[in-house]
C-alpha cells in the first residue's frame, strides 16, 4: 500500500509572492514571538500581506502545516492592536518556496510526504525565512538567516521517527528540504 500526503502553497499565494519581488519590505508585524508566531503581517510599499498556518486535516487525526498568505484587511482583524513590530527597509530580490519531502517504508507500506510549508525572501545579504511549523496551534517561525532556521528547525527533528515507530520495524526514512526559487 502507498500513502501520499501533499500540501501545496496555492497558486493565488504564489502569485502574491511573485508580485512582491522587487518591492520594498518596510515592516514585519507578528503576534507571539519570532520563533513562535500565530499571525505574521508583511508590510510592503503598496500591500500588506497576512501569513497564517491554518493546519490541514489530511487524515483523522493527522494535521499538517499549511502556508496561507492573503492580502491583509485591517477591518477584519481582531488582533490589530496586539502586533509586535520589526522595522525593515529592504527590497525583495527573490522568493523561494521551502518544500519538505519525507519518504519512509514501514512493514511493506510506503509513505510519501511533500509539504510546501515556508518561504524565503532574499534581500541582499539578508534572508527572511517564514516557515509554518508542525504544531497544533498553527504556529509560524521567522528567521533572518537560513543557517539559523536550519539549525533550529532540522528536518529530521521536525519530522523524525518517534521511538514507538522504530519499535514497529520501520525500515528506512529519507528526508530532504528543497528551496525552489519562484520565477
Amino acid at each position: 500500500m502507498i500513502n501520499r500526503v501533499t500540501v501545496s502553497i496555492s497558486s493565488k499565494t504564489k502569485d502574491i509572492l511573485k508580485n512582491v519581488i522587487g518591492k520594498k519590505l518596510t515592516a514585519i508585524r507578528y503576534i507571539g514571538s519570532p520563533s513562535y508566531a500565530l499571525v505574521v503581517l508583511l508590510h510592503f510599499e503598496d500591500i500588506v500581506v497576512r501569513i497564517r498556518n491554518p493546519q490541514a486535516l489530511i487524515e483523522e487525526p493527522c494535521t499538517f502545516p499549511t502556508f496561507s498568505l492573503t492580502p491583509y484587511d485591517k477591518s477584519k482583524d481582531p488582533f490589530r492592536a496586539k502586533y509586535l513590530l520589526l522595522n525593515y527597509n529592504t527590497t525583495i530580490q527573490a522568493v523561494s518556496i521551502i518544500r519538505d519531502k519525507i519518504d519512509w517504508e514501514e512493514n511493506g507500506e510506503k509513505c510519501f510526504f511533500n509539504l510546501e510549508n515556508g518561504v524565503v525572501f532574499k534581500c541582499g545579504k539578508r534572508n527572511i525565512v517564514v516557515y509554518a511549523l508542525n504544531s497544533m496551534v498553527g504556529a509560524i517561525c521567522l528567521y533572518e538567516r537560513i543557517k539559523d532556521f536550519e539549525s533550529e528547525n532540522n528536518i529530521e527533528d521536525i519530522w523524525g521517527i518517534e521511538e514507538n515507530m522504530e519499535e514497529k520495524n520501520l525500515l528506512k526514512a529519507k528526508y530532504r528540504r528543497i528551496f525552489e526559487k519562484l520565477e
